[in-house]
């Protein structure tokens, strides 16, 4: 009997344990945003939704992001690590098995997500989306 409450012990708190891996921010906006070739800087910053949660896993180096379109429909995007970016704190990950885009997460340092998508235009502007003044809820 011993064996067993040690066993059930054990798993429940590695249950527990691994549930403390997520971390989840709250924000008021998601922007979409275009940066410009020379020095990242912003040309364009559009809200792309509201009421944003972001859960960030850190051991799978997930992230899910749960927000509410203009016509109030909810709306999830899942990125899915890929790889370290070398010489960067960026990861490269793939958005719902369609895009690959590159993620800077300052979440806990800044309260901001940025991801820019992979694709260059013609033009040198990249497109991506942002999460700014994050709020951690756990």
């Amino acid at each position: 009997m011993k064996k067993i409450l040690l066993i059930h012990f054990m798993f429940l708190s590695f249950f527990c344990y691994c549930q403390n891996d997520i971390e989840v921010y709250s924000a008021d906006i998601l922007y979409m945003v275009a940066w410009g070739s020379e020095n990242n800087e912003i040309i364009s910053k559009k809200p792309y939704g509201r009421n944003v949660e972001v859960k960030f896993n850190r051991v799978f180096k997930s992230i899910v992001i749960t927000f509410f379109t203009e016509d109030n429909e909810p709306n999830i995007l899942r990125f899915s690590y890929i790889q370290d970016v070398k010489k960067t704190d960026a990861w490269r990950m793939n958005i719902q098995g369609e895009n690959n885009c590159m993620v800077y997460n300052y979440l806990p340092e800044y309260g901001k997500l940025i991801m820019m998508y992979e694709k260059l235009y013609e033009n040198g502007t990249v497109v991506g989306l942002l999460v700014e003044n994050a709020i951690k809820k756990n």
